[in-house]
């Protein structure tokens, strides 16, 4: 029963770079001198790595990455760079240098003029898929807490998908959130269901 349907957005997006329309909004064009700054709330995920050694599994990054933005785009406040917005970067085409960002990234989060980057690896252990996420802060250079790493059954590679699109947007909302203040400051909520929970109680108060 899962949704493993491109997302609405992905689509707009698909049709605007196929129409040639937009293209500027969407990070593939030039910037402008009166491009807004990086909010840390504009965030890009990028493909998971495939350090399994396996090619077949190669997939397994791309629809995570696919996930995770559509996880992400539900969530209040959060701009989501969808991973289909983007294209091959030169990275000689930026001056923009982050700390724990490889050259062609960074160019890329200069393009898409984003101030998170969500990426990470997937390898084999044990037998079984392990996903780590690194969640790069593209203004200060630094690292984000992430979640802990997920595991899946390599014959399930899909469950451990959504595993990790639940830890993304459990750990990343609350820290990006500007409705979030009071789970920021106590803890991180034990899962996605607790923090929307969080967040309708929010609503009745505010």
């Amino acid at each position: 029963d899962l949704d493993l349907e491109p997302s609405e957005e992905t689509v707009r997006v698909y049709s605007a770079v196929r129409d040639g329309q937009g293209l500027e909004e969407l990070g593939r064009g030039p910037v402008s001198a009166g491009a807004r700054p990086r909010s840390p709330r504009r965030i890009l995920v990028v493909d998971l790595e495939n350090l399994t050694g396996d090619a077949d599994l190669g997939w397994v990054g791309r629809l995570a990455a696919e996930r995770v933005a559509q996880g992400l785009s539900t969530l209040d406040d959060l701009e989501v760079v969808p991973p289909l917005a983007v294209g091959p970067v030169d990275a000689a085409d930026s001056e923009l240098a982050v700390p724990g960002l490889p050259p062609a990234l960074a160019a890329l989060a200069a393009r898409t003029r984003v101030g998170t980057v969500v990426g990470g690896s997937y390898h084999l252990e044990d037998g079984d898929l392990r996903f780590q996420v690194r969640i790069t802060d593209v203004t200060a250079g630094t690292l984000r807490p992430g979640p802990e790493p997920v595991g899946a059954s390599r014959s399930a590679p899909v469950e451990g998908v959504e595993r990790l699109r639940e830890a993304v947007m459990t750990s990343l909302g609350p820290q990006l959130s500007t409705r979030s203040v009071h789970v920021r400051e106590a803890t991180r909520p034990p899962g996605m269901a607790a923090y929307r929970s969080y967040l309708d109680g929010l609503d009745l108060f505010i």
